[in-house]
């Protein structure tokens, strides 16, 4: 405030302002130094004083940072991301996220945010009010890729030629930045494929994983193991004859059958063929389940065709106008030509007589053959009686034999 009985006198250096006011304001582009002299109007005595005011006209620096992504590996895949700005870092700074949804430490240089947006970072100094912002966009993907482990499988006498494995067929997203991982189990090889190759029974997972996000999906797919062998069954051993000329085998236990040799069969690949073979003869069927597992089993037909020995004919040739015909030498059951079936006849007409017999295995002998000639029995002869006379001392018997 001024004093009666002073008048006061400012200039300026840099020269360019002049006052006499004894509080006088100023507003100064750079710092300049104002003095002003205090005179005693009554003595005019006087003194000088000078003030320094400092024109501070920097702000401060404000960095947001670089475009960031909000995915599924940020922040531990929790849906948000850190920012990072940068800005002045001395005493009397203060900083201020705005916009988006910011989660935490908006007036801090790393904020937590939650949504695609652009956010500002706003520094300013406190004591002079100047201030800096900067902006950063902050975009978000979280879309998972596709993965499908396919259809339950099994490991069996099939699969990849039978050698105890199965080949998985996996889908999943095929644009570039996508990686595959499966785990389970025992995998031989592939585990980074579609299609890897596994040796046991297990649960598999199929993961897919979009590299630049690290959004990833998964799916599973059971393995089973099915390396049972079936039940092989031929049947019985059978016997084929004169009478049974041949026989059907039967197999069983599969769902497929593969019979040797083929001779005397009518098919090779049926569960059932028919046999008829000439020599006795062990057929082997090969017994192929639906798991492609194969066992064996084999069945013996023996063949029993031996023709019996033809009887001999014995005869006689009775003198009561019969011929008595006997077989011997044979096993089995006699037939006659004249249909008897006793092992001697008795006929009465002369010719040729044959006999065969049939063996137990239903096999028919040649003939054997004898010739009846029946003997007639002669007529009696007739005897004619001379009785002795007195005249004729004799007497005479005259036989005479039948013509």
């Amino acid at each position: 405030a001024s004093e009666t009985g002073y008048t006061y006198s400012w200039v300026s250096s840099p020269v360019g302002y002049t006052s006499t006011d004894a509080n006088p304001t100023v507003n100064p582009s750079v710092t300049t130094t104002y003095s002003v002299t205090k005179t005693n109007t009554a003595s005019g005595c006087n003194d000088t004083k000078s003030v320094i005011v400092t024109v501070e006209t920097s702000v401060p620096t404000a960095e947001a940072g670089t475009s960031v992504q909000i995915n599924c590996t940020t922040n531990q895949g929790n849906g948000t991301v850190t920012l990072n700005g940068t800005g002045s870092t001395t005493a009397g700074v203060t900083y201020l996220w705005t916009g988006g949804t910011i989660v935490s430490g908006e007036t801090t240089l790393s904020p937590i945010v939650s949504a695609a947006a652009t956010y500002t970072l706003t520094v300013t100094y406190i004591a002079t009010g100047c201030k800096s912002s900067d902006t950063v966009a902050v975009t978000i993907d979280n879309t998972v890729p596709t993965a499908e482990a396919g259809t339950p499988v099994q490991i069996n006498c099939i699969t990849n030629e039978g050698d105890g494995t199965v080949t998985l067929n996996g889908t999943g997203s095929t644009t570039v930045g996508v990686t595959y991982l499966w785990t389970g189990g025992t995998i031989v090889s592939g585990e980074t494929t579609l299609s890897p190759i596994v040796s046991a029974a297990s649960t598999y997972t199929l993961t897919v994983t979009y590299t630049a996000t690290g959004c990833k999906s998964s799916d599973t797919v059971a393995v089973t193991l099915d390396n049972s062998l079936p039940k092989a069954d031929a049947g019985q051993d059978v016997t084929i004859n004169c009478t049974t000329k041949s026989t059907t085998l039967s197999a069983s236990g599969g769902v497929s059958y593969s019979w040797s040799p083929a001779t005397g069969l009518s098919a090779t690949n049926i569960a059932n063929p028919i046999a008829e073979p000439i020599l006795t003869t062990t057929y082997t069927v090969i017994v192929t389940a639906a798991n492609g597992c194969t066992a064996t089993d084999s069945v013996t037909v023996t063949v029993d065709k031996n023709v019996p020995t033809a009887p001999t004919v014995n005869v006689i040739n009775n003198c009561n106008g019969t011929s008595t015909l006997t077989a011997s030498g044979y096993t089995g059951e006699l037939l006659w030509s004249n249909n008897a079936t006793t092992e001697s006849i008795t006929v009465s007409t002369a010719g040729t007589y044959t006999v065969r017999v049939t063996s137990a295995n239903g096999c028919i002998s040649s003939n054997g053959s004898g010739n009846a000639a029946p003997k007639t029995t002669p007529a009696a002869p007739t005897a004619a009686t001379l009785q002795p006379t007195c005249a004729v001392a004799t007497g005479t018997i005259t036989v005479s034999a039948p013509i």
